[in-house]
């Protein structure tokens, strides 16, 4: 058997980010509600051991979901040019490296490619779109066709880190404030 690569990894760019959720995309579910948690409490400074030990290598297969939550959430911080954004995912793939041993070898690479800002092409297009607040359908599905639910996850990783995004930059009513 001889292994081919039959797509070239492609890396994300930082970008400003356009809050608010793209059209099109049905809701994450409870991984996408994981993977907003973990990116809410690295985007506040908090600890996210737990989150990471929850996910990484949670689920079946090569690329277990958990995982794939994960390069979801790494992508998408790692595209978007805010400070609150590049700590987090500092903080979050810091956490993450020194637990690699706990996933799959191939999980292990492709998070730390996400880690980088590299994945295939339709899946960088894709997080870049979702950045931008664009979204072609037809690339969605792309994405979501990937593996068994690798693309699933992938993208509900995604979207968890761009809604845990917006939240934190939703402005806080001021204290003190007339409230006439």
């Amino acid at each position: 058997m001889v292994a081919a690569r039959l797509q070239h990894a492609t890396r994300v760019r930082p970008a400003q980010r356009r809050p608010g959720p793209p059209t099109g995309l049905r809701e994450p579910g409870l991984l996408g509600d994981l993977a907003r948690e973990l990116a809410a409490d690295a985007l506040a400074g908090r600890s996210v051991q737990s989150g990471v030990l929850g996910l990484l290598g949670a689920g079946r297969g090569l690329t277990p979901s958990g995982d794939d939550a994960i390069c979801g959430l790494l992508l998408a911080l790692g595209a978007v040019d805010a400070p609150g954004a590049r700590r987090a995912h500092a903080t979050v793939l810091a956490e993450v490296r020194p637990r690699l041993s706990g996933t799959t070898s191939l999980s292990a690479a492709l998070l730390v490619a996400a880690g980088a800002g590299y994945a295939v092409p339709d899946v960088v297009r894709l997080v870049t779109g979702l950045v931008a607040g664009v979204v072609a359908p037809e690339l969605v599905d792309r994405v979501l066709a990937i593996g068994h639910s690798s693309g699933r996850d992938l993208l509900s990783g995604v979207t968890g880190a761009l809604r845990a995004l917006d939240a934190s930059l939703e402005p806080t009513p001021q204290e003190g404030a007339c409230r006439g």
